[in-house]
């Protein structure tokens, strides 16, 4: 391989075209180093066949920030989740690393980040994975992960989750651009757990089995985390057909249609943390399962959604709602309080109505600026 930079002749693995079976991880350390395949085609990567859940991929220690592994494929052998290991890539407290046109399929997820801080993750193809696709946790900052696409992942296709369990504090300037995911079976194609000063932008999801296409929530989880900061968190330029679903038991639930908790295609979810400083804007949803904007909170906390900007959004032929305010989403929970301000949203064709539950939740103010056909 050669090195455009003359001086410093770049050091390296090549993967020719082939079959590869891995016994298990393999691990880079030392130094960065650069694993190139035949491209993704070409170059496999593959788990033992006569076994299941066996943690293949790559793990990447400290010594070896500045990695690169690109243009080849990784195929596990999973058949069920199991939190921990399972992952195409592990290293915690990442930097500087770059993982471009992969494929990888079969695992619990592609890259589940802590404390991970410049790392890019760029023309990637992630499916049928047991949980995330892409997840940055744990003081994650300032990460690419750009041109991506996510089908049938078990859990939220891509997200950033302001968890500090294993440390550090709000995940801020990380990029989710120009990402696709279809056909998520768990969870959400996006989502958004806290941080502050995150983007998400030109963006498409369609398909969801049980979730919204985007989810922004404060919900801890039962981890110790954050909620949202004080800088902006942006989703601008997102189209979502088709999305929405059921999960979670509802006993107790307002505007019931079944036995369970039924999600409009984005949940805005005040939970347990700090909900604040939201932007959503430029976005077209389609033929949402239920409705297209949703809004809840959690009980006993109840604390305020603020500074909530919805502007310039299409809702086109939502099932039942526009725009649904959860009144009680199940046996004591709800209903939703604070606040959001909406230009230019127009809902049209609702199957039911535009909005539900205005006139039940006196503590969230709905403030309509102008454009808006409701």
């Amino acid at each position: 391989m050669q090195n455009s930079d003359k001086t410093r002749p770049r050091k390296g693995i090549f993967i020719p075209a082939g079959t590869w079976t891995l016994p298990g991880k393999i691990s880079i350390y030392g130094r960065a180093t650069e694993i190139i395949g035949a491209g993704p085609w070409f170059t496999k990567l593959t788990a033992p066949q006569d076994q299941s859940n066996t943690d293949v991929g790559f793990r990447i220690d400290s010594t070896a920030n500045g990695t690169t592994i690109r243009d080849l494929s990784a195929w596990g052998n999973y058949q069920y989740r199991v939190d921990g290991p399972g992952k195409f890539l592990d290293g915690d407290h990442m930097q500087n690393v770059t993982i471009q046109n992969v494929w990888a399929e079969h695992f619990i997820c592609l890259y589940w980040g802590v404390g991970a801080s410049n790392n890019t993750f760029r023309n990637n193809r992630i499916k049928n994975t047991f949980a995330d696709g892409i997840n940055m946790t744990n003081g994650s900052n300032n990460n690419i992960i750009d041109n991506n696409y996510a089908r049938a992942t078990g859990d939220d296709s891509f997200a950033e989750f302001s968890a500090v369990d294993a440390g550090g504090s709000y995940n801020v300037g990380n990029q989710f651009t120009n990402n696709t995911a279809v056909c998520v079976r768990r969870a959400a194609a996006f989502a958004a757990y806290g941080g502050s000063g995150n983007l998400f932008q030109n963006l498409y999801a369609a398909d969801t089995l049980t979730y919204p296409g985007l989810t922004i929530s404060s919900l801890s989880f039962g981890y110790n985390t954050l909620g949202f900061g004080d800088q902006d968190t942006v989703f601008d330029s997102i189209t979502l057909d088709r999305t929405g679903g059921d999960f979670w038991t509802s006993v107790g639930a307002d505007d019931k249609i079944n036995d369970y908790q039924n999600f409009g295609a984005i949940w805005f979810f005040g939970g347990d943390k700090v909900f604040k400083n939201i932007l959503v804007k430029n976005v077209d949803i389609n033929n949402s399962v239920y409705f297209g904007l949703m809004f809840q909170s959690k009980s006993p906390e109840n604390l305020p959604m603020q500074n909530v900007r919805i502007e310039n959004v299409n809702i086109n032929n939502p099932t039942r709602y526009g725009i649904k305010l959860v009144v009680s989403a199940e046996q004591g929970q709800g209903p939703v309080v604070g606040g959001a301000s909406f230009t230019n949203v127009k809902i049209n064709n609702p199957g039911v109505k535009a909005i539900y539950g205005e006139d039940k939740c006196p503590n969230f103010i709905v403030t309509r600026t102008s454009g808006n056909n409701w």
